[in-house]
């Protein structure tokens, strides 16, 4: 159904609540109804994302369905000092991609009946769920997670294709199986990781076979032995590198840094959504950065019906909105470790020379945004380059489930040669399973390539046995003429 035509008070460049099928006059809570409606059976949902964060109003044409996972609040999960990592950088990646990184991304005009007005809202509730889910994935304390992947190349010059297969725990025990076929020469790779208990470090096996042929053409026949031969490096041996490095970066307080925790991660992530609602989740106009521009139409996106706007921004508030962002990460406990990584400098100071592009930039700059005229959810924002008219869209294409899909490309050409690249990330998350896959498609000129990855979390332990027959890696280098290897 096209948008109806507005009454004369109305803005004319947008739908209004007139259309059954739209919003009610002002924003409600996603568990409660609109005024005059009678509550739903059961308005409050037990388990679900972000406590029912994306549960539709009771007017809304689309219930989003809760998430199959129970999550608990940031302050348990602060409280759990083994964390899975993984899925908190996606989440907060996801955050900083959705709010804090491109400051354009979610502006909802000031009219209460817009469907804007809506999807902003409930996009400000989605991003709250994303946060809830990566602290109720992290608290689930996994042991250990498998991984896979393919690569594809293909170009003038060399085309090759390659898999990996693995998994890992907590306690550095892995396994991993590369095979690569690269112009017709079929190469695997096998490595595993044995941690025992008593043990600072791991050892560490390496096999390689399907090497021959290099070998022998290169004139090397007396290292065909090494073909599919086993080659172990000694948890004494990592012990004695990891030490010698320690001892020349000793100055360096990146090694006392080490990797945020997920702790610090989800308390920045907290902060920056805090932010975000005040300053781009909001249609208050003492602090709203963007501004609805045009209402250009109805149209069909990636198989959606969408509604398609024009935005702009506002200098002031965007540029306090940079501001309020480095005040909250400096009030994270994740400066504690950006100080103890960048010689004491802060957050914020990353943040310094924004204030600079955003003086420099066109105050008439505007951005395409879609939403989703069924899950009122944001669903494309796409960017131009003024300066070399490439375009950067960011997208999600939720339709239900369980799992929740992200696209991010750019579309570019070189300057010097004319040669149009492209890329696309694909990055799904599944919330019942709690498996992150991607996908990334690029191509430059005559060359393309295809990356896929998953992974996946477990309990499972991951057993590994140390292969028999292992060569010292030491012994391998003095083949190869490097015995003096200084260890």
């Amino acid at each position: 159904m096209e948008p109806p035509k507005p009454a004369p008070e109305s803005n004319p460049e947008q739908p209004t609540e007139a259309n059954p099928g739209m919003t009610p006059t002002t924003p409600t809570p996603f568990n409660t109804p609109a005024a005059g409606e009678t509550p739903a059976t059961n308005p409050t949902p037990t388990t679900g994302f972000g406590s029912g964060a994306w549960q539709s109003t009771g007017n809304d044409s689309t219930q989003l369905p809760p998430v199959n996972t129970d999550i608990p609040s940031i302050a348990t999960v602060a409280g759990n000092k083994k964390r899975r990592v993984v899925p908190v950088l996606v989440a907060t990646a996801l955050l900083v991609v959705l709010g804090g990184g491109y400051t354009f991304a979610f502006y909802l005009p000031t009219r209460p009946g817009a469907i804007f007005s809506s999807s902003l809202d409930r996009t400000g509730k989605a991003v709250d769920s994303l946060i809830a889910y990566g602290g109720g994935v992290a608290a689930k304390n996994y042991k250990s997670s498998t991984f896979s992947g393919t690569l594809q190349v293909k170009s003038s010059a060399v085309s090759f294709d390659a898999s990996l297969d693995g998994a890992y725990d907590e306690d550095a025990n892995a396994t991993a199986t590369l095979n690569a076929d690269v112009l017709g020469e079929k190469v695997g790779v096998n490595l595993r990781s044995v941690h025992e208990a008593d043990n600072t470090s791991p050892d560490v096996y390496l096999q390689v076979s399907g090497i021959k042929p290099t070998l022998d053409s290169l004139g090397m026949n007396s290292l065909d032995t090494l073909d599919g031969q086993w080659i172990s490096v000694d948890h004494t041996l990592i012990d004695t590198i990891a030490a010698n490095a320690a001892e020349q970066s000793a100055g360096s307080s990146l090694t006392s840094a080490a990797f945020p925790t997920s702790a610090q991660l989800e308390d920045a992530a907290a902060k920056i959504q805090a932010v975000n609602k005040k300053y781009i989740f909001t249609t208050d106009s003492k602090t709203a950065v963007l501004e609805q521009s045009k209402y250009v139409g109805k149209e069909t996106k990636d198989g959606r019906s969408t509604y398609h706007y024009k935005v702009g921004y506002t200098k002031t508030n965007l540029q306090a909105y940079v501001n309020a962002l480095g005040t909250a990460l400096n009030g994270s406990s994740l400066n504690t470790w950006a100080k103890a990584s960048n010689d004491g400098k802060n957050l914020s100071t990353s943040l310094q020379s924004l204030h600079a592009s955003i003086n420099r930039a066109k105050s008439d700059y505007t951005f395409d945004v879609w939403v989703d005229t069924e899950t009122k959810l944001i669903h494309s924002l796409q960017f131009v380059d003024p300066s070399d008219q490439s375009v950067m869209t960011l997208s999600q294409n939720y339709t239900g489930g369980d799992v929740y899909p992200f696209v991010l490309s750019v579309n570019g050409k070189d300057s010097a040669t004319g040669e149009t690249s492209t890329m696309t990330m694909d990055l799904s998350v599944d919330t019942k399973t709690n498996k992150d896959s991607g996908k990334l498609v690029f191509s430059s000129g005559s060359s393309s390539g295809t990356l896929k990855f998953s992974i996946t979390p477990s309990n499972d332990p991951v057993k590994v046995t140390a292969p028999t027959g292992a060569q010292s890696v030491i012994n391998v280098l003095s083949q190869l003429g490097l015995g003096d290897s200084g260890f």
